[in-house]
């Protein structure tokens, strides 16, 4: 393969694709073909269809190039390697409230799990994203809550309620909730309890 012919813009992810079939048969050969299109030996050849799955994951190599936040990762590895769009999606919409609560020690979850965590009009916070000093912190804390619960209803929920016969995970868009799910985890990095 002479990866000159995929320089023309767009072409780039057209070389990873072809690549990537090309050593899905290879790896079973204890052969790959390297980034500068050229035929060599694996370092260490696959023993199962799994990792050969997984040595030509697309979808997680997207992931790891859009920095997405390794969490989400360690919660739909197998999904990632068997490319199942509906279930990493519903495993990396769940590593939210499992992480919130292993955070807080609360048992809820949900949006009743969110507003004890971050707040509501009666009660104060018990984890804040920011300073929380004045009316715009305040709003922004609101939003990231209400961002939560937009997640847990629109990812999580559907995808507990419905098989995923039928269902129509396109890459592009699951790429971009994922992109969500990891700035979620990215603020929750940097959140700490209320004083």
């Amino acid at each position: 393969m002479n990866p000159s012919i995929y320089a023309q813009p767009g072409q780039r992810e057209r070389w990873h694709e072809l690549r990537e079939q090309i050593n899905a048969v290879l790896a079973m050969h204890k052969l790959k073909v390297n980034d500068q299109g050229k035929v060599s030996r694996l370092a260490q050849p696959p023993r199962s269809l799994d990792e050969v799955e997984a040595l030509t994951n697309s979808l997680k190599r997207q992931l790891e190039y859009r920095n997405c936040h390794s969490t989400l990762l360690q919660y739909c590895n197998q999904e990632l390697i068997h490319q199942s769009l509906f279930h990493a999606i519903s495993e990396a919409a769940k590593s939210i409230p499992d992480r919130i609560r292993s955070m807080t020690g609360l048992t809820q979850d949900g949006a009743a799990l969110f507003h004890e965590t971050f707040g509501s009009r009666n009660q104060e916070p018990l984890i804040i994203i920011n300073d929380y000093k004045d009316d715009s912190d305040r709003s922004e804390q609101e939003g990231f809550k209400n961002l939560l619960i937009g997640i847990h209803g629109h990812f999580r929920n559907p995808r507990a309620h419905r098989t995923r016969q039928g269902s129509q995970e396109m890459p592009d868009e699951f790429l971009d909730a994922f992109g969500t799910f990891s700035y979620v985890h990215k603020r929750l990095d940097r959140s700490h309890r209320k004083q």
